[in-house]
């Protein structure tokens, strides 16, 4: 079909083949004896066939042409059949000048059987020709269709992958300040168990120095009670002493009184144990300055004592406020593990929403790729489809443009056609003008 070569039909093969192209309905015999009407009306039929815009464009070409006519009325039939007549002529020309005739208005106005069965053998063929290279590329617009199809699902996956990324990228944007603000916490609890570790390291120092303090005034206010102890066993004897003493000393003075002229001879001997008294009375006298300041010392213990005392109170108290701030170390050790626990389910809570965000984010960016590689691929084929297009438009631009010289020389010819009618129509009633002036000068 490269040179666009047909065998030359039968009638009746024509008119079965334009029955079954559902073109028209003809008998063969209509065929073998073709009028104008009839071979009009099947041009038209395979033209619209071959054409389903041909229609529209006939009557506005029509609208057309009668806008540039006087009494468009009179001219409607005749621009049809010069508008067939150029559509006509372009289909049999192009491919079939080797072997068909070319067409000419009289095969439209006084049709010939033989040229009229070669131009629908032509027109048939062709039309067959056109049935399968359509089949053939049905597959094609099948595909394009199928394409385009999944071209808008891929663009709807593309939109919904778009939106699941910006609302994934809002969630991100969302749980932002609590994972600052758990950061923060987190921050905060590790500054406090920094904190409370000094606290308690510093409080088990205080403790072990207090511990070591306590101990020295055990042990001092053991030596002390040892001292107060023998003090005390002294100041009893020495009291017993001086209580025994004054006793023998009122008797003797009394004795010497009563006896003092008894005495007299012993005078000496009394004057020398009056001395010895005196002596005594000295060395008493002594040992109450000693005691005094024995009492001045143990007025000293004692104060040291009460001080020990006060100071033992004071350990009390620290030890009870020691023990209470181990309570409370043992609370805030509590709340600290607690934290910790805490901490760590928001540790593992925010692990485990990472890793769920970075798998939808793998998941979304492995189907966006997906898609991605399928829309390069939709991409190509409708840069090849675009360039199959361009060639189709660039065709029909080139039919346009001979539809136009077609359309131009039909309407010079129907211009010099109506100017010839106008000279024949002058001619016509100048001719009748004159019969009619000759006839009257002759009286008829």
């Amino acid at each position: 079909m490269s040179t666009y070569a047909f065998p030359i039909l039968t009638h009746a093969e024509a008119a079965r083949s334009l029955s079954q192209l559902q073109i028209s309905t003809v008998k063969p015999e209509d065929l073998s004896r073709p009028t104008p009407d009839l071979v009009c009306s099947l041009y038209s039929d395979i033209v619209v066939h071959l054409d389903n815009s041909r229609d529209e464009w006939e009557h506005q070409v029509d609208f057309n042409a009668l806008e540039g006519v006087e009494n468009p009325e009179s001219h409607w039939t005749a621009i049809r059949v010069l508008n067939l007549f150029s559509r006509v002529r372009w289909l049999v020309s192009s491919p079939t000048e080797r072997i068909v005739p070319p067409f000419s208005m009289r095969d439209l106005i006084k049709p010939d059987p033989k040229r009229t069965a070669v131009f629908i053998s032509a027109l048939v063929n062709f039309c067959h020709f056109r049935m399968d290279k359509l089949e053939l590329f049905r597959p094609i617009f099948d595909k394009m269709q199928s394409d385009a199809e999944r071209q808008e699902d891929t663009e709807a996956k593309i939109a919904e992958l778009n939106k699941q990324l910006l609302d994934l990228e809002e969630s991100k944007k969302m749980e932002e300040p609590v994972v600052q603000q758990l950061e923060a916490e987190v921050r905060e609890l590790k500054h406090t168990i920094h904190t409370l570790n000094n606290q308690q390291m510093s409080l088990q120092a205080s403790f072990k120095a207090l511990k070591g303090k306590s101990a020295e005034l055990d042990n001092k206010i053991s030596q002390v009670e040892f001292t107060l102890s023998e003090t005390s066993k002294e100041k009893s004897e020495l009291q017993a002493k001086i209580v025994h003493s004054p006793e023998k000393l009122q008797r003797t003075f009394e004795e010497k009184k009563l006896h003092r002229d008894e005495v007299q001879n012993l005078e000496r001997e009394a004057k020398h144990k009056f001395q010895e008294k005196n002596a005594v009375i000295k060395v008493y006298s002594k040992a109450v300055k000693k005691i005094s300041k024995h009492l001045e010392q143990m007025q000293a213990l004692q104060e040291q004592v009460n001080r020990a005392k006060a100071i033992d109170k004071d350990f009390k108290a620290l030890k009870a406020k020691i023990s209470n701030e181990e309570m409370s170390d043992m609370t805030l050790e509590a709340k600290l593990s607690e934290r910790k626990g805490k901490l760590e389910q928001l540790e593992e809570l925010v692990k485990a929403t990472q890793k769920e965000r970075n798998l939808k984010l793998a998941e979304a960016t492995r189907e966006l790729d997906s898609v991605k590689v399928e829309v390069k691929a939709q991409l190509r084929e409708l840069e090849l489809r675009e360039r199959r297009i361009e060639a189709m438009v660039a065709k029909t631009n080139a039919t346009e443009s001979q539809i136009k010289s077609v359309q131009e020389s039909a309407a010079n010819v129907h211009q010099q056609l109506h100017a010839r009618y106008e000279e024949l129509v002058n001619e016509f009633y100048s001719y009748s003008n004159s019969i009619r002036e000759i006839l009257e000068s002759e009286g008829l």
